[in-house]
């Protein structure tokens, strides 16, 4: 009883240190650069040279050749894998 006790609270005191680690990390994802030459709409700005060349020159006047920021956030169920993996090395002892 006492070794299963003193195994949690270890477990717990590292679990909480890494809660700890994870929050100081900012949690918001990234943005990424992206160009399009998308259908029917504007996102960002309208890359001019590109644009010509994509469509102007082709007589496409409903696209437009855009560089817009993309907002990237990865997924939670990776945000919590090392400390997954801690834990479970933390069971095995």
């Amino acid at each position: 009883d006492r070794i299963s006790a003193e195994n949690s609270i270890i477990t717990v005191t590292v679990f909480l240190a890494l809660l700890r680690l994870l929050c100081k990390r900012p949690l918001m994802g990234r943005m990424l650069k992206d160009e399009k030459n998308l259908t029917g709409k504007v996102k960002g700005k309208i890359v001019i040279e590109k644009n010509i060349k994509a469509n102007t020159m082709h007589g496409r006047n409903d696209r437009f050749y855009c560089r817009y920021l993309r907002f990237y956030s990865p997924q939670q169920i990776r945000l919590f894998q090392p400390l997954q993996s801690k834990i479970s090395d933390l069971d095995d002892l």
